[in-house]
């Protein structure tokens, strides 16, 4: 990145042989949130309206953008929520188009998108036929974010269940009133206990 914002030092790593600015960059994937944001805002808006080479422009959009976690907030130590990659990405959206007066074209994977769900879904029934069993036939995600976690499980068809637990972002008295869970547990363990009971009672009745 030192040709595409000279005025911040690169952090030390093992030099390298190949020039790499000039190879043609095929997509920027955004993975998670990063450390300078306004360096990378700079580097991705940049590629985002190149041709793909440094230094270059384009009047359309020829590089693809990726996004692999679009939450908007997430939980750590701290006691309220924080920004997380999907703000970053959000961010990036909005540069460009103020620069360009264009939309920009993301292509977003991770929660809510029903990729995911689906990738989860083959991924387990894969595995518990590899046990020795016929299939999967109920899938319970258990979130606390409901935007992202509830909207997602509740999306992915019949065979997903949506717990939400009151141990990150969620944390009201009653279900969210926008992406609801099927149920609501204070914490994971209560969530399996619930799940456990659920499928007892499923059981029973089948």
């Amino acid at each position: 990145f030192p040709h595409s914002y000279p005025d911040i030092a690169p952090t030390p790593v093992a030099p390298r042989t190949d020039a790499w600015w000039e190879n043609k960059f095929e997509a920027v994937i955004i993975i998670m949130e990063p450390w300078n944001y306004a360096r990378d805002f700079q580097i991705v808006v940049d590629m985002a309206r190149s041709n793909g080479m440094v230094g270059t422009r384009s009047d359309e959009q020829m590089v693809p953008i990726i996004s692999s976690c679009p939450d908007l907030e997430y939980v750590n130590e701290y006691p309220l929520p924080r920004f997380g990659a999907g703000m970053f990405c959000m961010c990036v959206e909005d540069l460009y188009h103020r620069s360009t007066g264009k939309r920009l074209n993301v292509t977003h994977y991770g929660k809510p998108n029903s990729a995911t769900y689906r990738h989860a879904e083959l991924g387990l029934d894969r595995q518990a036929k590899g046990l020795g069993f016929s299939g999967v036939h109920q899938i319970y995600m258990i979130g606390d974010n409901p935007c992202v976690d509830m909207r997602g499980a509740n999306l992915a068809g019949d065979m997903w269940s949506s717990v939400l637990v009151r141990t990150g972002v969620f944390e009201g008295d009653e279900n969210d009133a926008h992406d609801p869970g099927d149920a609501v547990a204070e914490h994971v363990g209560a969530a399996v206990e619930w799940i456990i009971e659920y499928e007892k009672k499923r059981v029973q009745q089948d």
